[in-house]
Order: C-alpha cells, then structure tokens, then sequence
C-alpha cells in the first residue's frame, strides 16, 4: 500500500550532509566546443516532524542520494564562447509516515525523482 505524504506538512529543517565527486571533460574540435559533466553524491538528510493534518503521526523524510548530468555545445572563435547546457537532476529520497504512540512505521515510500534543465 502506498500513500502520498497527507497536505499541509511542514518543512524540514534538515540534518546530515553530502559527500561526492565530479567528473568533468571539455574538448574542441576547431570552433566546436563539446562539454560533459557528470556529478553524484551520497547523502544523509533527514528530518522528521509532527504531521498537522492528522493528530498523532510523524513525517519522516530523508535523501539518500542525488546526482546531475549535464552536456554542453558551443562555438568559440577569437577569446569568446558562446554555448548552451542542458542536463538532467535526480534524486532518491524516502517518505514515511509512523505514530508516535506506537512507533510504528507506515509503509516507505521510495520514489526517484527528477528535473530538466
């Protein structure tokens, strides 16, 4: 079973931190230029507050990782480039409901996510 995290929660104010790395490679092939970044991390941010719209459970949220990847074309001539960049972000974060009487947790939700750049 799932379920979709109950409106209004409030927001988080989280805790933990990221560690990751980033491999980027530009190259020229007279004026073109071509471009490619790929960055990951690992993370540990999580919150966790009382839910408003139903008395006696928790909101429970964390991220575990995120990662970007990006393309790049321009032409350069002279001491100037002009390019554009598109790329793709993802995430994988966690939500979870649990009552604070019992502990007991609801099912997690894990669901990827993404944005265009």
């Amino acid at each position: 079973m799932v379920r979709t995290p109950p409106l209004p929660i409030r927001s988080h104010s989280a805790t933990g931190g990221p560690l990751g790395g980033e491999i980027r490679f530009r190259w020229q092939i007279a004026n073109s230029v071509f471009g490619i970044r790929a960055n990951g991390n690992c993370a540990d941010f999580k919150d966790s507050n009382a839910n408003l719209t139903f008395v006696g459970l928790q909101d429970e949220t964390r991220v575990d990782a995120f990662g970007l990847l990006t393309g790049l074309l321009g032409y350069a001539w002279t001491d100037v480039l002009l390019y554009v960049k598109g790329g793709a972000a993802v995430a994988r974060d966690k939500y979870q409901l649990s009552e604070f009487a019992t502990g007991l947790p609801s099912p997690t939700v894990a669901k990827p996510g993404g944005a265009l750049q």
